[in-house]
């Protein structure tokens, strides 16, 4: 029985995942700085506080990991503000998941003012009980807090909760925690997949509904 759905954010519901390419190494740019080939990678699962702290760390910055992080917000704001569309097929398989009744919140390591803003401009903040971002659980996804703090708002347990991600590392951190995972774009072995929202229906039938 299907009694919760967790979204992931960016990548998943918003096609915002240009916004965020080499966003470190843009940042290190302004410094002269030469960003490795693995940055990305390194900073993909990460919360922007996460990020700056890593950056000063690494790379040795001037600035302090606040003005890094409130750098790095401005870098993405007009994106998320104007322009960032959603991904193809959100918000149908948004509104059969209401109209089953089904409660649904987003989990983010993304920035949660950034994201309010995207989803109030593109009118489907009103399905989400609540916006939860790693950085207000006070951990990112290589744990399940979010997860957890995400299911308790809908008042459902792990089991009953499907995640919705496209990073197939944080959809296995919520598997191992008990989440049924589906994985939309890149498949993730054990969990649902289909490509994207357009194919809503390989869904309902592989959950019976």
């Amino acid at each position: 029985m299907m009694r919760g759905a967790l979204f992931d954010a960016d990548g998943t519901l918003l096609d915002s995942l240009a916004l965020w390419e080499d966003l470190g190494a843009r940042y290190l740019a302004r410094h002269g700085v030469p960003a490795p080939p693995s940055l990305d990678e390194i900073l993909s699962p990460l919360t922007l506080a996460e990020s700056s702290v890593y950056l000063c760390e690494r790379f040795s910055l001037p600035d302090a990991p606040k003005d890094v992080e409130r750098a790095l917000r401005e870098m993405l704001s007009d994106g998320y503000r104007r322009t960032v569309p959603l991904r193809p097929g959100v918000r149908a398989f948004l509104d059969r998941l209401s109209a089953r009744g089904v409660p649904m919140a987003v989990v983010s390591a993304g920035d949660g003012e950034l994201l309010e803003a995207a989803f109030g401009r593109l009118d489907v903040r009103r399905y989400f009980r609540a916006v939860l971002t790693c950085d207000g659980v006070g951990a990112g996804k290589r744990v399940p807090s979010v997860y957890f703090a995400a299911a308790a708002l809908l008042g459902a347990e792990a089991r009953e909760v499907y995640v919705f991600e496209d990073d197939p590392n944080a959809l296995q951190c919520a598997m191992t925690a008990g989440f049924r995972g589906v994985s939309v774009g890149e498949p993730t072995r054990g969990a649902l997949w289909f490509p994207d929202f357009r194919d809503a229906e390989a869904f309902f039938r592989r959950i019976g509904g």
